[in-house]
């Protein structure tokens, strides 16, 4: 006997409950997709704005380590010469300024305590500058400084001196002064843009805000002719000014003149007046932006009872933490400078990331 079983009818659809734990299955996928996804993006951000952070860093370190690297006297003196202080410099100067002691609770210069990592401290410097004269070497055109802001003054001496091309060099109509000899300053400007950060708070000595560095740079002439000599001699020593150059009197500064002090050397920054032209400066390059915080100690020899390494500058007789090497320091013998530390913070406000370079240069 042959049994027989009734046939089920074709499916023609997925059922229901079927649908639904397919579509929750997309939707987990799909979920881990997304947050992959979103990760992968911020991990590049974050890869990108720290590769951005260290590019700047870098290109701001070796500029610096550029320039300390030259010399700032004449011949081949250097400021970790032992005979430094025994006879006094004809050509050139070097001068670290802290503008502030390290205190609790500064606005410009304060220690904010250990790193994450325990060991290591922070500092906040924002009014640390360096100023020196620099005296460079080679015959390619990056080894001059050129001056052509001052088409008037020079347009004026080309005249005086029937074309004298020999320090002078006029290209078409734009009269071009260059020189190896130069002076150059390093300093941070303000930008009014505050650090937040809500995990950490306001820290007690107020919001930390961003700087920019910037380098300026302006050429002397190293040698006496109708360039940088006063047409009237009884008339006293003029600065050369960036923002007028209508007097006669006015000249290019020599490296002779540096050793004379503050008054003969070009006053780069004036934090009273606007980052342009009227600030006594044409020559102004921005380093490197976001700069939360630029740190500058020396080392000295004989070094200050109980310090190894690298500390703050001394106080001058003014009370002001500043060392210039046409001022001879307190004390017998007097401190040499033979090294310079820089600390210099970089802060990417899109990632909230936070990177800094140290520069040890032996002077």
């Amino acid at each position: 006997m042959k049994l027989s079983h009734p046939q089920s009818p074709p499916r023609s659809a997925f059922t229901l409950v079927e649908l639904l734990v397919a579509m929750a299955l997309t939707l987990f996928v799909m979920t881990i997709l997304v947050e992959a996804f979103g990760s992968g993006m911020d991990t590049f951000q974050n890869m990108r704005s720290l590769g951005d952070i260290q590019d700047n860093l870098r290109s701001s370190m070796t500029l610096l380590k550029t320039d300390l690297a030259q010399d700032h006297f004449e011949g081949a003196r250097h400021l970790s010469d032992v005979n430094f202080w025994d006879e006094p410099r004809r050509e050139g100067f070097f001068v670290v300024t802290q503008g502030s002691r390290l205190a609790p609770n500064s606005r410009t210069y304060v220690d904010e305590g250990t790193d994450l990592d325990g060991v290591n401290r922070s500092y906040l410097a924002t009014d640390h500058r360096l100023n020196f004269s620099v005296r460079l070497r080679g015959n390619r055109r990056e080894n001059f400084f050129f001056e052509t802001s001052g088409a008037a003054l020079l347009q004026k001496r080309l005249t005086a001196t029937n074309n004298d091309r020999e320090s002078v060099y006029g290209y078409d109509r734009i009269p071009c002064a260059s020189s190896q000899w130069g002076e150059v300053a390093y300093f941070l400007v303000k930008t009014q843009v505050p650090i937040t950060d809500t995990l950490a708070g306001t820290p007690a000595y107020g919001p930390i805000f961003l700087h920019n560095l910037y380098r300026a740079a302006n050429l002397t002439i190293p040698y006496v002719d109708d360039l940088n000599k006063v047409p009237n001699a009884a008339a006293g020593f003029f600065r050369i000014s960036r923002s007028d150059r209508s007097t006669g009197q006015e000249r290019f500064l020599s490296p002779n003149d540096f050793p004379k002090g503050p008054a003969f050397r070009t006053k780069f920054y004036d934090p009273t007046k606007p980052i342009n032209s009227t600030n006594e400066n044409a020559a102004l390059a921005l380093v490197c932006t976001n700069v939360v915080s630029m740190q500058v100690r020396i080392m000295k020899d004989p070094p200050s009872p109980g310090v190894i390494g690298y500390e703050d500058v001394p106080a001058n007789a003014q009370g002001v933490p500043e060392f210039d090497s046409a001022v001879r320091p307190a004390g017998s013998p007097p401190y040499r400078l033979i090294g310079i530390q820089i600390v210099l913070r970089v802060f990417d406000p899109a990632t909230g990331l936070t990177r800094q370079a140290t520069l040890s240069q032996d002077l």
